[in-house]
This record gives structure tokens, C-alpha cells and sequence, in this order.
């Protein structure tokens, strides 16, 4: 029932006209599952959820730092009530004394190894690379970036390139190490985010079409509300650049 089961559940149940008949105790006392954030928002320590629903299933109240990821579809932290609360808010304040489950939102990486960790998917990553490159420098490459901009790895919505790199081995490699799609824009695509380039690349331009890859599949995943938060980067062989979009950049993947 966890992971996703109930609520893959309930959708099953509401296209044949049934009902799901759910009995993992988090989601039936607590409301929510701590294991399946909502859609735009990714935990970082699954393994911790399961101790800290059994803790608010006992009594335990929460202390949250940073945004509610539950706070817009209506359910929120604040409204957990288990079956030893009586009633009594969740939330309560930094100073409490009684052991509260903490629960940390943002960007950065956090750092309390005993909280559950939640990151919004706001980042793109871009990459271009030489064919070929080595899969550890392309890695290497884009942890560097995430530590200057103290971005958590899970933040990361996807990662973007050129179409002419959908079969490059370091790429896929570092989407499926991230456990984030690769999605890629054409030459056309990529060209069009030239304005908002920060270091555009005539060469670049006369060898695949645009004047930039990495910069320019970060804006085009992040939407035109989205800026650049890391320029970009470049080894030997690859480069890479961050985007942050206003919002969730998993409402609507673009790219193919």
C-alpha cells in the first residue's frame, strides 16, 4: 500500500465506479502518506517515512521548516491529528520539547539526517558534452554545479539536452543515476532561447544549430518564467547549466 499503491488504488477504483478499500494506517488516520509526496515534489529519505508515521500514528507532533508540500491540495501538515493528538495541532513550535517528527522543505540539501527531507522540482538541469565524454566527468561536472548553487540533487525535475544526444551514454547514465527523465528540445527549440543566453557560442551554433545547449535546454525545460541560476559550466569534455523555473516543472514535461 505504500509508495503510491493507494493512490494508484483510488484511481482504479474511481474508473470502474468502486471503491478502494485502503487500510495503510497512515493514510487512513493521518490523511496522507509521508511516503508519496504530491506530484512536484520529491523525498529524499524514503526509508525514514515509515518510523515517522508510526510516531505520529502515536502521539507525536510535527515541526515543520520551510513550505508545506501538502498545503495546496488541501490536506497540509497542520491538519495531522492521530489517534493519540486529541485534537491538538500538529504543528508546533521550533522550541518543542517532546520530540516532534521534523519535516524539512527547499532546495538545499539537508543536512539533519533525521528529518524527512521534501525538494520541489523546480531545477532543470542542461547538458551537452563531446560524444562520448566519460560518464564520471559529465557526474562530476554537474555536482560541482549543484554545490555552488547548494542545490539537493533531488530538486532536479529532469534533465534536458539536444536531440542529437539522445543516445549519449554519459547522459543517460547520469538521468537514470538521478532517477530524473532525459528529455531533449531540437536545434529549433534550443535556438529559439538564444536572447536569454548567457554565454551564447557562435561555434557552437555552426556545429549543431544553436547557440547553446546546456543554457538553452535549462530555460527551455524551465519556461519562460524561468532564469538561470548556474551558467554555464564546462570540463574537458561536457558542460552543464542550472535553470529554476517559478514553479513545479513536472506540471507539464516538455521535451520528448
Amino acid at each position: 500500500g505504500h509508495h503510491g499503491a493507494n493512490r494508484l488504488a483510488r484511481e482504479i477504483a474511481q474508473a470502474l465506479g468502486g471503491v478502494a478499500a485502503v487500510t495503510t494506517a497512515g493514510d487512513v488516520t493521518l490523511g496522507l502518506g509521508l511516503d508519496e509526496p504530491p506530484a512536484g515534489w520529491a523525498l529524499a529519505n524514503p526509508e525514514a517515512a515509515k518510523d515517522a508515521t508510526a510516531r505520529l500514528l502515536a502521539g507525536a507532533s510535527v515541526m515543520l521548516t520551510g513550505d508545506d508540500p501538502w498545503a495546496e491540495g488541501g490536506t497540509g501538515l497542520s491538519g495531522l491529528a492521530g489517534p493519540n493528538h486529541s485534537g491538538k495541532p500538529a504543528m508546533t513550535p521550533q522550541a518543542a520539547s517532546d520530540n516532534p517528527v521534523r519535516i524539512i522543505s527547499g532546495l538545499a540539501p539537508v543536512m539533519d539526517e533525521a528529518a524527512l527531507a521534501y525538494h520541489p522540482l523546480r531545477i532543470t538541469l542542461g547538458v551537452g558534452c563531446a560524444r562520448n565524454c566519460p560518464p564520471d566527468e559529465l557526474a562530476n561536472l554537474v555536482q560541482a554545479a549543484l554545490s555552488e548553487a547548494n542545490i539537493a540533487p533531488d530538486a532536479i525535475a529532469g534533465v534536458f539536452s539536444l536531440d542529437l544526444k539522445a543516445d549519449e551514454p554519459a547522459m543517460n547514465r547520469l538521468a537514470a543515476s538521478l532517477n530524473r527523465p532525459f528529455r531533449l528540445f531540437d536545434a529549433t527549440e534550443l535556438e529559439a532561447e538564444t536572447p536569454r543566453l548567457a554565454n551564447p557560442s557562435d561555434i557552437v551554433f555552426a556545429e549543431v544549430g544553436c547557440h547553446g545547449v546546456s543554457e538553452g535546454a535549462a530555460l527551455a525545460a524551465a519556461g519562460p518564467n524561468g532564469t538561470l541560476l548556474v551558467t554555464k559550466q564546462k570540463s574537458a569534455n561536457a558542460t552543464c547549466a542550472l535553470a529554476i523555473a517559478p514553479q513545479s516543472a513536472t506540471t507539464e514535461i516538455i521535451g520528448r
